[in-house]
């Protein structure tokens, strides 16, 4: 049996197909994680911002804290997508291996 080039791996189409398919399934996470923190993330804030109590440096701070928050969040999301994406490709990535080495030894 011949040895496994794992070079000519990543440059195999099932594998760039792969690799196309996890770029949009982190695309997709992203946009579901933002989209889910987002959601009742600012509720303090905005019950300040919205108070007829509040004073303005306390409207100033809470303005500033959304701003700060926001970032936060778009950060934390791309974090999590990054981190279920290369999971899967990693996942997916030796399962193609396997199923090379699996239908070149049954060729043979």
């Amino acid at each position: 049996m011949t040895e496994f080039q794992y070079s000519d791996l990543l440059r195999g189409p099932t594998m760039q197909i792969w690799i196309r398919i996890m770029q949009w399934v982190w695309i997709f996470l992203v946009f579901y994680i933002n989209a889910q923190l987002m959601r009742g993330g600012f509720d303090d804030i905005l019950d300040i911002l919205r108070s007829p109590y509040a004073t303005p440096r306390e409207r100033f701070q809470a303005r500033t804290k959304t701003v700060t928050r926001t970032l936060a969040l778009i950060l934390a999301g791309i974090f999590g997508a990054t981190q279920i994406a290369f999971a899967l490709w990693f996942q997916g990535g030796v399962l193609i291996i396997l199923w090379t080495q699996i239908s070149r030894a049954f060729s043979a």
